[in-house]
């Protein structure tokens, strides 16, 4: 074997040329630098987690719509529905706990109706203002997980880059 048959071998083994040049294209349009990765397998993982993230991202673009500005502002309208229906909050609970606290009042008091329609209509309401609240409060739930799976990315990015 030559010398330059060696210097040929270990140029086809760089990292330049161990990708095809679709995985390049599809790096590259995920905004990922395509000479930071060592392998084929490498990067078809890359570009699994950015599709799967881009797809979250999508989705939380979409219900954002319909969501509320911050965990706190459903916090205050969760209180002030258990304020209508009876039931006392601490101010540390968890908004989780209220929501099933106010949900196992509502069913209490669906239960205990007279037939009357102005109760019942009181219920329901109360139960659309729930089914609101639970929903904005999903919302609000994806964008953190979208955040933290951002955070995550690039975080096993900046490990490629640096070969950790």
């Amino acid at each position: 074997m030559s010398i330059n048959a060696v210097g040929f071998g270990s140029g086809y083994y760089s990292g330049s040329n161990v990708l095809s040049e679709e995985t390049r294209r599809k790096l590259r349009a995920l905004g990922i630098d395509p000479s930071t990765v060592a392998s084929e397998a490498q990067a078809q993982i890359l570009i699994a987690k950015a599709q799967n993230i881009q797809a979250v991202q999508k989705t939380v673009k979409t219900n954002a719509q319909n969501s509320c500005t911050s965990e706190q502002e459903l916090r205050y309208k969760a209180k002030m529905l258990a304020l209508k229906i009876g039931v006392s909050i601490k101010n540390e609970t968890p908004l989780e706990e209220i929501l099933k606290l106010i949900s196992a009042k509502l069913e209490q008091l669906s239960e205990d109706t007279d037939s009357k329609p102005q109760k019942i209509n009181f219920i329901n309401a109360c139960k659309e203002e729930l089914a609101q609240i639970s929903n904005q409060y999903s919302v609000v739930k994806q964008n953190v997980n979208a955040v933290y799976a951002s955070m995550n990315f690039n975080a096993d990015i900046n490990k490629m880059i640096l070969g950790l």
